[in-house]
């Protein structure tokens, strides 16, 4: 039965009604002998396919039958999961139980950004008090008067580390979605202003540094356009963009319906900076670890970005590398050397050239008694600053390469006959 419904499930997320119900209606059928979990699946499935057939009455008593299942919390997860699958579903579930009565827990399992889009889904169907209840248990009362400063619409997803990436609910812009190569450069150069103004005359010396002014102006509105659209997609052309303001002569990003990976690395080395300070080691560590994951590369590297973004890419390469010390640092003095040298080795990913990272591994390594592996990140450091600078290893490098010579290495599985 659960094999089925699953099939059904499936095949409904493709679209394929008919389908569906072939599934469905067989399970039913024969019963659940007493089996709620079940029996609520089967019911949700039936209650989407009927929406999507126009019959909402029947996809509302559908469900109305296991009210008593659906408050008892037993289900939470199985309906947060088709919840994300189904957006309409929470809109139909609140009908059948009332907004007021359904499970805290089930709607925190829903997420913010899946109940965004059932919100949006389900508005035209909802009384205006049942969707301003529901929008706020949802997402809460700050994020659902986000959503209707937004007007319905979903939040924009930026990613600057390693490239431009762009995402509007489910929709991931492409080169053809932007039309112009400027307008995708506009966007990123406000994006990277993170809410703060910038006066369209910088725009215009930037992008066309060559025109008059008028020219320049008159480009300036077309390119703005093509941004706007790439934004909007299909719905350009009926609802307002809400990502992006030109009002007086300033431009902008609209933070409440943008949210940049560098918004949230930002975020995140400010909550290991104070847990660090108050000695939350463990808090820290979580925090530099989301760091890691965030930097995926420099900030928009290419030829296209760099005058504009070199200052923020260098400082965000800086603050990358110091943070990963400091969390191998952390972890050395926690007695960790082979998880701080996870950290040292991916800050030495970005910055192959500093010194100070290779004594950092090398610390690692000796406290780790990894005797073989510190002599080749020491042949490494010496290789990497002959090459590229010119320069020999410091005094403080010798000394722990001194240490290194002496040392044995930690015993292997080999010798005690093990593989």
């Amino acid at each position: 039965r659960l094999a089925a419904l699953e099939i059904a499930a499936s095949l409904l997320a493709l679209g394929d009604v008919a389908a569906a119900r072939r599934w469905t209606d067989p399970v039913v059928a024969a019963g659940f002998d007493g089996n709620a979990y079940h029996a609520l699946r089967a019911a949700m499935i039936l209650a989407e396919c009927d929406r999507r057939d126009g019959r909402m009455d029947e996809a509302v008593a559908s469900l109305v039958l296991h009210r008593e299942h659906i408050v008892s919390e037993s289900s939470n997860w199985q309906m947060a999961m088709y919840c994300r699958a189904f957006p309409e579903l929470l809109g139909l579930l609140a009908m059948a139980v009332g907004a007021a009565e359904l499970p805290v827990h089930f709607l925190r399992m829903v997420l913010p950004e899946y109940g965004e889009r059932a919100l949006t889904a389900c508005k035209p169907w909802l009384s205006v008090e049942d969707w301003s209840l529901l929008g706020s248990r949802v997402i809460g009362e700050t994020g659902f008067a986000q959503l209707r400063r937004r007007r319905g619409q979903p939040v924009c997803r930026v990613r600057l580390f390693g490239g431009l990436s762009v995402t509007v609910a489910d929709r991931t812009l492409t080169e053809k979605d932007w039309r112009k190569r400027k307008a995708r450069l506009l966007f990123a150069m406000l994006v990277a202003r993170q809410g703060r103004d910038i006066a369209r005359e910088q725009f215009f010396e930037h992008l066309w540094p060559d025109l008059p002014e008028t020219r320049a102006r008159n480009n300036f509105y077309v390119v703005w356009s093509a941004m706007k659209g790439a934004l909007m997609g299909e719905s350009k052309r009926a609802v307002a963009c809400p990502y992006v303001e030109n009002t007086g002569g300033r431009c902008r990003i609209i933070v409440d319906a943008l949210r940049s990976d560098v918004d949230e690395f930002e975020e995140s080395l400010a909550s290991a900076r104070v847990a660090e300070a108050s000695g939350d080691h463990s808090a820290a560590l979580s925090a530099y670890s989301r760091l890691s994951m965030l930097y995926r590369g420099d900030l928009l590297p290419g030829d296209i970005y760099d005058d504009w973004f070199s200052d923020l890419r260098e400082r965000y390469r800086f603050e990358f590398v110091d943070a990963m010390v400091r969390a191998a640092e952390m972890l050395l003095a926690m007695d960790d050397p082979c998880e701080a040298l996870v950290y040292t080795r991916r800050a030495l990913q970005v910055d192959c050239l500093r010194e100070d990272l290779y004594q950092v591994a090398l610390r690692c390594q000796i406290a780790a008694g990894q005797r073989s592996g510190a002599i080749d990140t020491f042949l490494q450091c010496r290789s990497k600053l002959s090459d590229e600078l010119g320069l020999d290893p410091s005094g403080q490098t010798m000394s722990l390469y001194q240490e290194i010579l002496v040392m044995e290495d930690s015993p292997r599985y080999e010798d005690f006959g093990l593989s």
